[in-house]
């Protein structure tokens, strides 16, 4: 079963309102028959969350990692049913059209649905545009929660994103594939930037020192002992975390006498605290 037919199978078992999205997917394709049935959505489908059955959240998190049931509603499902239905040939252009002309629901809708598109790495470029918006809901929608952009982005695309991430407050630990795309300018710059904000006398989130994995020197070195000193919890956890993913020995020398009670095992629990204590 390949996803459009799973998501059509999804969508049969979950929207009261199927008998008329199953029309729809069955109509022969006509662009002009689809934008009408796409914006007729919100009309024909009543939103309210969907109780996914644990077999169709084990399947679908098997082809999208990181996988929101509560993002996919019952209008989202409905469009994504529809955007699988698109030829593969049509799709492009069809999308492209989307795009230009969809409100922030249905834009949030195309970009976690890029992943699941035959061929998607046609779409990097137009899955790049979503991390330029001003939007948090859009921006979101691609950065977070998201195998897209691990998987398709080039280094510039995927740093772009995770600095705005940094820069918009937005949790890392829910961008995907993360600890696999650090890379060295990515480091560089996110300290860069962390130095700025100390020089300003602000704080940055202490996610940020997750980035450091990989490319420690003394410099970052110097920079974790201002966080181990920090007053702030969160902030002595990064920093533990950071210097505990080094096997330097002036690494393991800083740790020495620092512990914290409930120490969050890792970067992933650590991004969650921040975020509930945001």
């Amino acid at each position: 079963m390949d996803a459009r037919e799973f998501f059509s199978h999804v969508a049969s078992e979950n929207l009261t309102e199927f008998s008329w999205l199953e029309k729809q997917l069955n109509n022969e394709f006509n662009k002009a028959d689809f934008y009408l049935s796409f914006n007729l959505v919100h009309r024909k489908i009543q939103q309210r969350p969907v109780a996914y059955s644990d077999d169709q959240l084990a399947q679908w998190s098997t082809i999208y990692p990181g996988l929101q049931p509560e993002w996919w509603d019952s209008q989202a499902l409905a469009r994504l049913a529809l955007i699988l239905n698109i030829p593969t040939g049509e799709q492009v252009a069809v999308l492209d059209n989307l795009f230009s002309t969809g409100d922030i629901g249905e834009l949030e809708v195309l970009y976690r649905s890029l992943y699941l598109l035959p061929d998607a790495g046609r779409f990097t470029k137009r899955g790049a545009e979503g991390i330029r918006t001003n939007m948090t809901r859009v921006y979101d929608a691609i950065a977070l929660d998201n195998p897209f952009p691990a998987e398709y982005f080039n280094d510039g695309q995927w740093n772009q994103m995770v600095l705005k991430a940094i820069f918009m407050q937005r949790p890392l630990y829910r961008i995907q594939g993360l600890d696999n795309r650090v890379n060295e300018e990515l480091r560089r710059i996110a300290q860069d930037f962390a130095h700025e904000r100390w020089a300003a006398g602000r704080k940055v989130t202490p996610e940020l020192w997750r980035l450091a994995k990989g490319y420690m020197d003394d410099g970052v070195i110097e920079d974790l002992k201002k966080v181990l000193a920090s007053s702030d919890p969160l902030e002595q956890a990064a920093g533990i975390l950071a210097l505990g993913d080094c096997d330097r020995d002036d690494c393991r020398e800083l740790l020495v006498g620092h512990s914290l009670k409930n120490m969050p095992e890792n970067w992933n629990e650590l991004g969650y605290l921040i975020l509930k204590n945001a």
